[in-house]
């Protein structure tokens, strides 16, 4: 039997405006791949939202529903537009990670955040290998490395950008047997 959740009135307000952005998103009925899509936009069954108030180190953002509302991804729509389409596909797949690997559960509170995005990596590097777009994946590591070229390394827990590099290429390079 589940126990009632007192919430207040400001949690049922953002609960509702979550629920009517995931519907809005969801009857859009927006294609599953992020090329020339415009946010909002429904990502493997995750509404994607944009968020001008984000930085540039938190391009997107998991929100799992503190309100208890589904998660969402939020992106900086002008983060996005400058972005390559590798690195817009491997975003959403990184963010689509934290949600599979159950980082918004309490069991995963002690883990930490360094982990987590090292996690989310490997996932969204997987995935895009698993689903064919080793060229996407290459333009997303090429994306890191200029970045490790022209703009100073994220503040602690993230790893520098030619170390998130490094290590999406050593995931991608689990696949280089099957690659053609």
């Amino acid at each position: 039997m589940r126990s009632a959740i007192k919430t207040s009135p400001r949690e049922n307000h953002w609960r509702t405006a979550m629920m009517t952005i995931v519907a809005a998103v969801w009857t859009l009925g927006a294609a599953p791949r992020a090329h020339g899509m415009p946010i909002p936009f429904m990502y493997a069954g995750i509404p994607v939202i944009p968020d001008p108030t984000i930085s540039m180190s938190g391009i997107s953002q998991p929100f799992w529903g503190w309100a208890g509302g589904p998660p969402s991804i939020r992106i900086n729509p002008d983060h996005w537009a400058i972005m390559p389409q590798g690195t817009q596909q491997f975003l959403l797949d990184h963010e689509r990670g934290h949600w599979a690997l159950g980082h918004s559960a309490r069991r995963a509170a002690s883990l930490p955040l360094a982990q987590k995005e090292w996690d989310a990596d490997t996932f969204a590097a997987r995935a895009m290998m698993r689903s064919g777009e080793h060229a996407l994946l290459d333009q997303h590591i090429r994306w890191l490395r200029w970045l490790a070229v022209t703009m100073p390394s994220p503040l602690p827990p993230y790893a520098p950008w030619h170390v998130q590099a490094d290590h999406v290429l050593a995931v991608a390079a689990e696949f280089a047997p099957a690659r053609k």
